[in-house]
């Protein structure tokens, strides 16, 4: 069952289910080290477009939602270069 509606919208559910893999991810990505250097704002739409990339390919659980955004999110987002001591 597609969980989008006409003209591209989610559903209810959809969108309920995509609020709490947001949270999920975000309370690691907010957190991980890997991520110290990125711009939040810019991290947290990339993590969104990739929550509902996920949902758009049917994914239904919302840990498994959040799980697989973090893997996508750490391949996607630039790397901040090291800093020189």
């Amino acid at each position: 069952m597609s969980r989008l509606m006409p003209r591209g919208c989610f559903d209810p559910q959809a969108l309920a289910l995509a609020s709490e893999a947001f949270s999920r991810s975000w309370s690691f990505v907010g957190r991980d080290p890997v991520f110290a250097g990125c711009d939040r704002d810019a991290l947290q739409a990339e993590l969104g477009r990739v929550i509902f990339e996920l949902l758009e390919q049917d994914e239904c659980a919302a840990l498994d939602i959040a799980n697989r955004a973090i893997r996508r999110l750490r391949e996607r987002m630039p790397q901040p270069e090291p800093s020189l001591p």
